[in-house]
């Protein structure tokens, strides 16, 4: 489980906290078993937490000791939580990119490729997330992508424009999704591509785009949809 690259993915969107064991009549098992624990037995266990420590949910008993079903139960929670509460205002959700269907390096994203086939107007923003041992040129991208999310993706004009829209999240740090961006000419993180219904191909929108800029483009597709 430990050296699974899977889980230390998925890992790096939470804040992890371990508590050790501390025998039969110390306070771990009573508090566990008031969230959902049914034993006394002092076998790992996993939950998710607030940050205000209430908790959300617990890891089956069968999902903790598997990487893959391990790797896929926190994946669901930590998607279902910034479902709830995104990380900006402008609410992107994270979206899956896989290999086509020939097997070899194309890529696709399916939520992508519904959207457009259902006409949805789509918004996908590239970013890039903090990893270790990432170099300067690397890390600067990363900096460069959270002053993009806490100014123009946390507009709140930009927000009520994008209702209505599928907005895409995808991390530059991913391999396939990294091959995605380069099929829709973006070379680096924080961009915008915006695809209008019937459009062929996605706009790359300007790198530097405020909040008020984004609005302004969004409510202009808004008007050309009729709403």
């Amino acid at each position: 489980m430990a050296g699974s690259d899977e889980v230390k993915e998925q890992l790096r969107r939470y804040e992890i906290v371990e508590w050790c064991y501390d025998g039969l009549n110390g306070k771990i098992i009573p508090w566990t078993t008031k969230h959902g624990n049914e034993s006394h037995d002092p076998s790992v266990q996993a939950f998710v937490l607030k940050s205000d420590g209430a908790v959300l949910a617990r890891a089956p008993n069968a999902q903790v000791y598997q990487a893959s079903s391990f790797t896929k139960w926190i994946k669901g929670q930590a998607d279902d939580y910034e479902k709830k509460y995104p990380a900006t205002r402008v609410p992107f959700v994270r979206a899956e990119v896989v290999a086509a269907d020939d097997g070899g390096t194309d890529v696709r994203c399916p939520e992508l490729d519904a959207a457009r086939e259902a006409g949805r107007r789509v918004l996908a923003y590239f970013g890039r997330e903090e990893r270790e041992g990432q170099e300067r040129k690397v890390r600067t991208e990363v900096k460069a992508a959270r002053k993009f999310e806490k100014s123009t993706l946390d507009s709140k004009k930009a927000a009520e424009a994008a209702t209505g829209w599928t907005l895409l999240r995808f991390d530059l740090g991913d391999a396939r999704q990294a091959r995605l961006a380069a099929t829709l000419g973006v070379e680096k993180a924080p961009a915008l591509v915006l695809f209008a219904p019937g459009a062929e191909q996605g706009e790359v929108l300007k790198a530097r785009l405020t909040g008020a800029s984004l609005a302004y483009l969004l409510k202009k597709q808004n008007e050309a949809a009729g709403d």
